[in-house]
């Protein structure tokens, strides 16, 4: 996942489409975010198959 693509994909995963949604997260919020990025890109890689792939825009 690009850093575009985790701009994007955050921004409406987060802020319901808001663009600036990762801009106005404070740091700790943006953190979880990030670990939940890398969680969701690692099942959709099919790192964990264990889990079932979310549901993405």
């Amino acid at each position: 996942m690009t850093l575009f693509e985790v701009n994007v994909f955050t921004s409406t995963w987060v802020a319901g489409g808001n663009i600036y949604g990762l801009m106005v997260l404070n740091g700790h919020e943006r953190k979880v975010q990030i670990k939940h990025l890398y969680a969701i890109d690692a099942i959709r890689n099919g790192v964990e198959p264990s889990y079932p792939p979310p549901a993405l825009p």
